[in-house]
C-alpha cells in the first residue's frame, strides 16, 4: 500500500510485434501476480518508498526476479522482450524506454 507521496513508480513495457506476442506475461511484485502484460502496453505504477521489492515476469521457461531499493519519487523502467523461445524482463534507461513507447499503446496506469 502506498501512504501518500511517498512511493516511487515502475513502468514496464512490451512492445508490439515480438515474436511470442500470443500470449500474456504474468507481472509479479514480490512473487505474487499481479498483472497480465500483452503485446503492444505500456503500464505504470507506484510502489512504496523505502522498501526492497521484487519485480518478476514468468513464462514457462524463464523465470526474472529483478530486486530494487525504491527511494521516494525514483522511477524505474523496464523492458519485456521476447525471441522466438523465451521472454524476459530487464530494467532499461529511460531514453531507451522512451523509444520503445513508439511500438506501445497508451499508458495504462494501475492503482491511481
Amino acid at each position: 500500500m502506498v501512504d501518500g507521496d511517498n512511493f516511487a513508480t515502475v513502468h514496464i513495457a512490451r512492445p508490439s510485434g515480438y515474436s511470442g506476442c500470443a500470449v500474456r506475461m504474468t507481472i509479479q511484485l514480490d512473487n505474487d501476480d499481479f498483472y497480465w502484460l500483452a503485446c503492444g502496453e505500456h503500464i505504470s505504477f507506484r510502489v512504496p518508498a523505502d522498501k526492497q521489492i521484487i519485480v518478476s515476469q514468468t513464462t514457462s521457461h524463464v523465470a526474472d526476479h529483478v530486486e530494487i531499493d525504491t527511494d521516494k519519487g525514483e522511477e524505474f523502467f523496464f523492458e519485456n522482450d521476447c525471441n522466438g523461445f523465451a521472454c524476459w524482463l530487464q530494467e532499461v534507461k529511460e531514453a531507451r524506454f522512451t523509444k520503445l513507447l513508439n511500438r506501445c499503446g497508451p499508458e495504462i496506469k494501475i492503482g491511481y
